[in-house]
């Protein structure tokens, strides 16, 4: 009886196993495969096809803030987010599709509404901007934590706190060579990691009735 249980439990997690990192053809066996995964998952992060999800594509300032909202817990709630008319002035040429994402960012106070005009939404975010974004939202604090990147001369001054508060608390690290690189475009596969990594460590949790947690 106990070895006919055994087969069954082992039935029941192989399968589930194997398909944990299955889907896109571009990241298998990469370094990202299982972040990619988890966001995909709770349908933070899709492929541009059934097959593809072209990780090394630069996500946009719009496409970032858009994801942290989902990332966040807030997909519904940003996605028909009734905006203040005239509240934001959006340029002419703003994709309409990513209005209300960004409205309720900045209503949320994660991102400067006054911004807003000059923000050129499809702009690669840089990973300075990433980690001014995700301290902002997550009300992250340095709180004393000193950089000691062999590139801190190249994170500007006024960014420094934000990038120190990302450090500190696991949202970002550094890259290669003890640099940060804080004017490097994030790729889609980087972003998939930064937002699994909050998922690990229990920072965000964007489906309340569910759990996510490391392979």
């Amino acid at each position: 009886m106990r070895l006919k249980l055994l087969t069954f439990l082992i039935a029941l997690l192989v399968p589930l196993s194997s398909a944990w990192g299955a889907g896109f053809k571009d990241t298998a066996g990469q370094w990202w495969e299982q972040s990619i995964a988890e966001c995909n998952a709770a349908s933070i992060m899709v492929g541009r096809s059934d097959d593809l999800f072209v990780p090394k594509e630069s996500v946009t300032r719009m496409e970032a803030i858009i994801l942290l909202n989902r990332a966040l817990g807030f997909r519904n709630e940003a996605d028909g987010y009734a905006m203040s008319p005239g509240g934001y002035n959006f340029p002419a040429d703003f994709p309409e599709w990513g209005k209300r994402n960004v409205a309720f960012a900045a209503d949320k106070g994660y991102i400067s509404k006054s911004g807003i005009p000059t923000m050129q939404p499809k702009h690669p975010a840089s990973r300075a901007e990433i980690a001014v974004l995700f301290a902002n939202a997550l009300n992250l604090s340095a709180d004393g934590y000193q950089l000691n990147f062999a590139d801190n001369a190249a994170i500007a001054s006024s960014l420094q706190p934000f990038v120190a508060a990302a450090v500190k608390h696991g949202v970002m690290v550094g890259k290669t060579d003890n640099k940060f690189e804080p004017n490097a475009n994030v790729t889609r596969g980087e972003m998939a990691v930064i937002i699994a990594r909050l998922f690990e460590n229990g920072k965000i949790n964007p489906q309340a009735s569910n759990y996510y947690v490391a392979r």
